[in-house]
């Protein structure tokens, strides 16, 4: 039954799969962007406004040929991005297939006999691409190579293209655009995508925030797809039900939104509540929409323009206090998003009230959601978090610091695993990690964190710091008994630092107190570095088997230096340092800026530098022995 239902709606199925490339392109194309083409963002804003052209190319061809090469295109740009470990093609192939999601967009959302199934395709392709994120530890399918990527992405684009050329030959509806009023209630879509990308579907953003593992958020993303289709279930049944019903969806709305960021634990009930009232509004959406005069999707393009340039600025906002000094505040994003949605879909309600809900079976889209589900929840079962080490804890023992660029290479591709086999070829059993990313939009949504400590089986603990997805790590062989982390002092700077620390039993007499931080990165001043190092000192506290290290941006005979060697702490490098030291750039090292330190009742038999170019910095690690 289920099959047969899906054969004879083909379209929602085609819009799901059209959802799922076009989530993961967007994915790709920011931090292509932002690590390796900056100067690319301005042409991001024309990409995301490409569906103001969409009226020209149903002019020139019609509605069916247009529609095909769209689909086609955005297929074969994800498959060009898989093949290429070229970060300038990934970038290229990223932005077409944007820029062709863009532009097939209008076609889904135009007049409501269209509009209603493909609204159901968008909420199962937000399912099925957080199944396939889930399978993948978060990992892109470009990034990860597997054969499970390969047999998902050739599978998914294969599909695509033959439902697309089915539906090319099957398709007899008018082109009718929509009204002014309902053609500007898609704007709504760019708030929407935000949030989907920024939270919703960002399970390193659930993980972290609500403290569950990374297959514990992967249910919880998974739920909140499962409440997102029951609210467009309950949008398209309710006919002219008191207007309560309105006001409690939008209240809660407004008040999951702005809650967000605070939620932590009640996330686990807070997404499928914010996913449930999206469903409702999308669902009052696609009923509101009435016919318009012109044919070729004119109003309908203007407004999704209008919705995805919204969304890029909502991100350049949001992250804008990381690059510009005088950016608006980040605060204002979710207050702005709050407020234009829950507009956007009162008015969509009141609209909506005006028209008859179309009738139609959606159990059987609600059933395929609830086996995504329950397919997230035996992923959960068969992916637990990794063990507490196994190992027996003996000296001596590899300490590494190491700063990943959120995986981002000297060449600027994004790829996790050579960060895991630049560590695992190390030997360390104790890593310090600054620049890791779990979930920040800003390096692809991957939660590093978690997608390390599975694939080198060790312990991790994280600590935010620049922002609430973006920090310092400790992965560790060994137990990890206790941790805890801090802010350091700002001092007028414009991005937040902090520190993090470990206890750790590594088969000392006691256990290891490990420090890791990443100080203020401008070189030029100084004197913020010098009012976070006494903070980091403080934290440190003169106990014994400590190290400290870091990224700490400052160069030997500097004015930070000398605070370290006041401390007594003693230079892993200057004890037993083999070559120069320097450790950036990566691929010719002019400068040495990563540290480690120790106390003196701990002796370092060697240190080093591990040439790589996984990253912008070189690792560095020091062989840590007790003193007899």
């Amino acid at each position: 039954m289920l099959i047969g239902y899906f054969k004879r709606n083909r379209q929602i199925v085609l819009t799901a799969l059209i959802i799922t490339l076009g989530m993961q392109s967007l994915r790709m194309v920011y931090p292509l962007v932002i690590w390796h083409r900056p100067s690319t963002a301005n042409l991001l804003y024309l990409v995301l406004t490409l569906s103001l052209f969409t009226p020209i190319l149903l002019r020139i061809l019609n509605h069916r040929t247009t529609g095909f090469l769209l689909i086609a295109g955005l297929g074969l740009s994800r498959v060009a991005e898989f093949i290429s470990h070229n970060p300038t093609y990934d970038l290229w192939a990223s932005m077409m297939g944007v820029g062709l999601f863009m532009l097939h967009l209008p076609l889904l959302f135009r007049m409501r006999q269209r509009s209603i199934p493909n609204m159901l395709g968008l909420a199962l392709g937000l399912a099925l691409d957080t199944l396939i994120q889930g399978l993948l530890w978060t990992n892109h399918l470009g990034a990860e190579g597997s054969l499970l990527a390969t047999i998902l992405l050739l599978a998914i684009v294969g599909s695509t293209i033959a439902l697309a050329n089915l539906e090319r030959k099957a398709i007899d509806d008018p082109l009718t655009d929509r009204s002014w009023a309902s053609a500007l209630l898609l704007i709504f879509l760019g708030p929407f995508f935000f949030l989907q990308l920024l939270a919703l579907q960002n399970q390193g953003f659930v993980s972290m925030m609500s403290g569950a593992s990374l297959p514990g958020a992967f249910v919880i993303v998974s739920f909140g797809n499962l409440a997102l289709i029951t609210g467009l279930q309950l949008g398209f049944s309710q006919r002219r039900r008191p207007i309560l019903l309105t006001i409690l969806v939008s209240l809660s709305l407004l008040y999951s939104i702005l809650m967000i960021n605070a939620l932590e634990g009640t996330l686990i009930l807070g997404v499928p509540l914010m996913q449930m009232a999206f469903g409702w509004g999308l669902a009052r959406i696609a009923i509101a929409s009435t016919p318009g005069k012109t044919v070729y999707l004119i109003r309908s393009s203007i407004a999704i323009g209008i919705g995805q340039v919204l969304m890029l600025v909502l991100f350049l906002i949001s992250f804008g206090h990381l690059v510009f000094v005088n950016g608006l505040p980040k605060e204002v994003v979710l207050p702005i998003v709050a407020l234009l949605t829950v507009s956007i879909l009162i008015f969509a309600d009141r609209r909506a009230r005006q028209n008859q809900a179309s009738s139609g079976n959606y159990a059987p889209v609600f059933i395929l959601g609830s086996i995504i589900f329950l397919l997230s929840g035996l992923h959960m079962l068969l992916s637990a978090p990794p063990r507490s080490p196994s190992r027996s804890p003996e000296l001596p023992v590899g300490v590494m610091t190491f700063n990943i660029h959120s995986a981002i290479s000297h060449e600027f591709s994004q790829d996790p695993e050579l960060i895991a086999q630049v560590i695992e070829a190390s030997g360390a059993k104790i890593i310090a990690i600054q620049e890791i990313s779990r979930g920040w939009i800003m390096s692809g949504t991957i939660d590093l964190v978690s997608w390390l400590s599975k694939r080198l089986s060790m312990d991790a603990v994280f600590q935010a710091a620049a922002d609430p997805l973006w920090g310092n790590a400790i992965l560790s062989s060994y137990p990890i008994v206790d941790s805890g982390s801090g802010a350091l002092p700002q001092a007028g700077a414009t991005v937040p630092r902090g520190y993090l620390w470990a206890k750790i039993d590594s088969g000392a007499s006691k256990p290891l107190f490990v420090l890791n931080t990443h100080l203020h990165h401008l070189s030029d001043q100084s004197e913020v570095r010098l009012a976070q190092i006494p903070a980091l000192l403080a934290i440190w506290g003169n106990r014994s088997h400590a190290i400290l290290l870091g990224d700490l941006n400052a160069v030997p005979g500097s004015a930070e230096i000398n605070l370290f060697q006041q401390a007594g702490l003693i230079d892993a490098w200057t004890e037993a340092g083999l070559g120069n030291g320097l450790t950036i750039p990566s691929t010719n090292p002019q400068a040495r800026i990563d540290w480690i330190w120790h106390t003196s009742d701990l002796v370092v038999i060697e240190t080093q530098t591990i040439a790589s170019t996984a990253s912008d910095h070189l690792p560095v690690i020091a062989v840590f022995d007790q003193v007899e």
